[in-house]
């Protein structure tokens, strides 16, 4: 292998433990990265205002890919901003508007570096309504508006991603098959009971590949590490593709390596095998 120079590696059952934490040896190992030369990225289907200020603080971490490659933030000790943005067709988000209103399924749109919800859909979360939804990360990281449909169409050219969460888990590939009627959108997810609409060429690649080309990176010299489906496009575009030990079969077998599980510093062990190589 070539000499790794940039590290893309997913936050959520990648980076982040269980309990949704980053330890302190995976925090450690991640400053090492960064202090051997290696440009650590952050490639989430979060948006940027959801990151975690444990991750947030590292100071040495310049760029963040965010709803699932929509955006690209950079960041140093003066500057702030997106350098890169590949939204919804605001044709699609109509076509999709209309799609999920006749649906009612409970929906997330992610906009401007933010997922937004609507109150309706949150006051059944705040009152442990929704099974499948963690209390106090959706508070910590929604923003509540009155009518998540109206938003979506007012926000129709800045949509980075739409989510969809299902209350029953055979909603989901009957979901899949019909947005596939849908043109110039993409369709992914990151939880078992959940998809993610984005752009006809919105996907975490995508952004890698221009994030490499800006800063003169091959991609031979990369590493992608994920655990889910949103991840698998990046996986299989760097020269070595890594997929947590937590990740399904259907993600693991485009790897190219099986690093540990998320609940075992899998990342930390990537870092220390391929870019520090134990020295």
């Amino acid at each position: 292998m070539k000499d790794i120079k940039a590290i893309f590696v997913d936050l959520d059952h990648t980076t982040l433990t269980s309990e949704r934490i980053i330890t302190e040896n995976t925090l450690k190992k991640i400053n090492e990265c960064i202090k051997n030369g290696c440009e650590y990225v952050v490639a989430t289907g979060r948006g940027y205002t959801s990151i975690p200020d444990e991750v947030f603080d590292i100071r040495g971490i310049r760029y963040f890919i965010t709803s699932n490659g929509a955006s690209i933030y950079y960041r140093d000790m003066m500057f702030e901003n997106a350098i890169y943005n590949n939204c919804m067709d605001p044709k699609a988000v109509e076509d999709v508007h209309a799609y999920l209103k006749n649906k009612k399924y409970n929906i997330e749109v992610f906009a401007h570096g933010t997922a937004h919800i609507g109150n309706t859909y949150l006051s059944e979360i705040m009152l442990d309504k929704v099974d499948n939804r963690v209390k106090e990360y959706v508070c910590n990281t929604r923003e509540p508006v009155a009518d998540i449909y109206d938003f979506m169409l007012g926000n129709k050219h800045s949509i980075e991603s739409i989510s969809i969460y299902f209350e029953y888990l055979e909603q989901k590939p009957i979901a899949y098959d019909e947005l596939k009627n849908i043109s110039n959108i993409s369709v992914t997810s990151s939880l078992h009971h959940n998809l993610e609409i984005g752009g006809a060429t919105t996907n975490k690649a995508t952004a890698v590949e221009w994030l490499c080309n800006k800063i003169s990176v091959d991609s031979s010299e990369i590493i992608c590490c994920g655990d889910n489906f949103n991840d698998v496009d990046m996986i299989k575009f760097a020269g070595l593709g890594v997929a947590v030990a937590n990740s399904s079969d259907d993600v693991k077998v485009h790897a190219d390596y099986i690093t540990d599980s998320n609940d075992e510093e899998g990342v930390a062990n990537v870092i220390d095998k391929f870019v520090l190589k134990n020295v």
